[in-house]
């Protein structure tokens, strides 16, 4: 009596490539919505203008936009602007914020990015062993 079997590495490779892929738009996407949930709010734009990009797509404002909303906080027209997304690259996802002020929200007001980058191991940890 004999046993017979064949290593299917190739594709035993490419399968986890592939759920890695996912596993990582899954957790840029989770990260974008934690950003934006923790974004400091006057007329939403900033919450509005988090993204998450990876090879399988992307989510939110990816576009560059130049728009007048409401302050409540200032009580006038205010200007928001942003930026278009960077390339992806040789990166397999990220996320962000494309507002231009951005940056100084994070840094003067209220961390939003850095929170939600924090939440990343633990999310990529989770969908892989989901898969």
């Amino acid at each position: 009596m004999s046993m017979v079997f064949s290593w299917h590495g190739k594709a035993l490779l490419e399968q986890i490539r592939e759920n890695v892929k996912e596993a990582m738009h899954g957790a840029a996407v989770d990260a974008a919505k934690v950003a934006s949930d923790g974004a400091a709010v006057d007329t939403g734009f900033l919450r509005g203008s988090t993204y998450a990009i990876s090879k399988l797509g992307s989510t939110g404002l990816t576009q560059g936009v130049d728009t007048r909303l409401w302050s409540p906080k200032q009580k006038r027209m205010v200007r928001r602007r942003s930026v278009a997304a960077p390339p992806l690259g040789d990166a397999d996802a990220m996320f962000g914020s494309s507002a231009i002020y951005a940056i100084f929200a994070e840094v003067k007001t209220k961390p939003f990015l850095y929170p939600a980058a924090e939440t990343l191991p633990d999310a990529i940890k989770a969908r892989l062993k989901a898969l």
